[in-house]
């Protein structure tokens, strides 16, 4: 192999808060070369953004470098001031960010912010800077009409693409690409991987790809860094760590990867169901849709109807216990679906019945009432948290207002309970804001809130989304117990086909607003009817590295 492009050598990364210090990077030491693609992955709290973000000198407070060096072309970036780290940004190294939306300026066009990455650095040439514009949006494959449009107009998908092309804009010879997937569903996932990776062959780019779905990662890279508890434990090749793995998280996080061969070891499928029967009769809910309808206008004149539900007939009951998944990629309105259940949202047409009766009256009338009958679990967990309190305040304030204790002095001692049951250490968390959690912490804490009212029915928008493969399991072993032990009826709403197999009782396929498909979920994904169905498997990355997964036709 050519010299190293980075090289990181003993450094020690920690965070001071409230007099206590941390240590979220230990000791790493790694190289980065020319023309490769390289992947760090580990569970939520690893240290390995943190890591990524110490590279390109983007660390905020109270993150501090106490030890090492970071060497970009025998450079020591953590020497250079300011003024000399701004001047080599997207010149010579650059980010793409795990949240899109977050990192674009949403009241600027698209234009504007490619624009502006090009100013700042001295490209004044008018007829240049569109010509270079248009150039990257070709490379990412977007069309021209996105450089009028604001973020919100776009896809997920769209989004995460103009995050690459504000990255490849000046030719960097080194991206890090923090969780450029996490959020997506499979069939954009893998066309943002496939630009990634075009992109990367194309202009010999070294990248570090930042992951916790290794599966993905697997397809993606040459060689992978596996991190836990701040430490690199693992570097190989990525056959070879298929083949010859050595440590025990890396072997962990192998057996992780979800398939469709066999139920996860570490999910326990309990046959001790209770009933609602077993319930008195004001904890039984049968939720009806008939012939739903939700239509949006695309035009000041309302001349046309963009449908995000049609024809949507839906019937579900905690009479019966189940699992009950909805899945399809970004758009097919499954979340429009999630809104109207919580009866935030109002159908254009049908009937969405709560025992027989509108719900959306009932809503308004006992909003307390239905939200310890129907809990959500929402998929993006930064928006729902107040940034100006710890994020502990978020179960506090939930416990309080739903009458959760029967005194405010049990109250720590019941949400320290609920944390551990999703793998979060309450005193670890207390005096921490939502910035300074990892996102699949925030993703834990929305579950952990759902679990703690224990409602009947529970509306999960994309809860293991954000959350690495290792943690997923007992998430979801979570949701079986929910089902086993209380008698909740689960709406599951996923992209990720391979975790509805591991704990859906019957799965419902959505495209483009439509059921197209619908069965006991075993059946529908081990023999798929429909083509949009066969197209959803077929782009799920296995442990197994194929040469062609970023090739398949969509």
């Amino acid at each position: 192999m050519s010299q190293p492009l980075v090289k990181v050598e003993n450094l020690t990364i920690e965070y001071n808060s409230y007099g206590k210090a941390f240590k979220a990077v230990d000791d790493v030491s790694m190289d980065i070369y020319e023309n490769e693609k390289i992947a760090l992955v580990g569970e939520s709290g690893s240290g390995k953004t943190t890591l990524a973000m110490s590279i390109l000198r983007m660390l905020k407070p109270p993150g501090l470098i106490t030890s090492g060096k970071i060497l970009h072309k025998n450079s020591n970036l953590i020497d250079l001031s300011e003024e000399e780290i701004r001047s080599r940004r997207l010149s010579e190294f650059s980010l793409i960010t795990q949240a899109s939306m977050n990192s674009l300026n949403p009241v600027l066009r698209i234009k504007e912010q490619l624009l502006d990455g090009l100013l700042d650095h001295g490209k004044l040439n008018k007829d240049e800077n569109n010509s270079k514009i248009r150039s990257v949006l070709d490379q990412v494959q977007l069309p021209h009409s996105v450089l009028n449009m604001y973020p919100h107009e776009l896809s997920g998908g769209m989004k995460q693409r103009v995050s690459i092309a504000c990255a490849i804009l000046l030719n960097p010879d080194f991206i890090v690409a923090d969780e450029p997937t996490s959020a997506l569903d499979v069939i954009i996932q893998r066309q943002v991987i496939s630009t990634l990776f075009s992109i990367q062959k194309k202009y010999r780019t070294s990248i570090l790809l930042i992951g916790h779905d290794l599966g993905l990662v697997i397809q993606f890279a040459d060689r992978i860094a596996v991190m836990h508890n701040g430490k690199i434990v693992e570097l190989k090749k990525t056959e070879e760590l298929l083949d010859s793995a050595s440590h025990w998280y890396t072997k962990t996080l192998l057996e992780s990867v979800p398939s469709f061969n066999e139920e996860s070891k570490a999910i326990n499928r309990s046959n001790n169901l209770k009933k609602a029967s077993e319930f008195s009769s004001d904890k039984k809910i049968t939720i009806q849709l008939k012939n739903v309808f939700k239509s949006y206008e695309s035009s000041l004149l309302g001349a046309r109807h963009n449908f995000a539900l049609k024809n949507i007939n839906f019937e579900f009951n905690n009479l019966e216990p189940s699992i009950i998944g909805i899945a399809g990629q970004s758009g097919s309105g499954k979340s429009t679906l999630m809104q109207i259940l919580l009866g935030t949202l109002t159908q254009t047409s049908g009937e969405v019945l709560l025992n027989e009766k509108p719900l959306l009256q009932y809503v308004k009338r006992n909003r307390k009432k239905y939200l310890l009958q129907v809990q959500p679990i929402f998929q993006d967990p930064y928006g729902v948290y107040n940034p100006f309190y710890k994020a502990i305040h978020f179960l506090q304030e939930t416990a309080v207002n739903l009458n959760l204790i029967s005194h405010p002095e049990y109250l720590e001692g019941f949400i320290e309970e609920i944390l551990l049951d999703v793998g979060l250490n309450f005193h670890d968390l207390k005096e921490r804001y939502p910035h300074e959690l990892s996102g699949g912490q925030r993703q834990r804490l929305m579950v952990a809130r759902a679990l703690m009212v224990k409602p009947q029915i529970i509306l999960a928008d994309e809860p293991v989304s954000m959350i690495d493969a290792s943690l997923r399991a007992s998430i979801l072993e979570n949701i079986l117990t929910l089902k086993n032990q209380y008698g909740i009826t689960v709406i599951y709403i996923t992209h990720d086909l391979t975790t509805a197999f591991q704990i859906c009782d019957t799965l419902n396929v959505m495209y483009q607003g439509e059921i197209v498909e619908s069965g006991l979920c075993k059946e529908v994904i081990l023999q798929p009817k429909h083509s949009y169905t066969k197209s959803l498997i077929a782009s799920i990355p296995s442990k197994n590295k194929t040469s062609d997964w970023m090739q398949l036709s969509l």
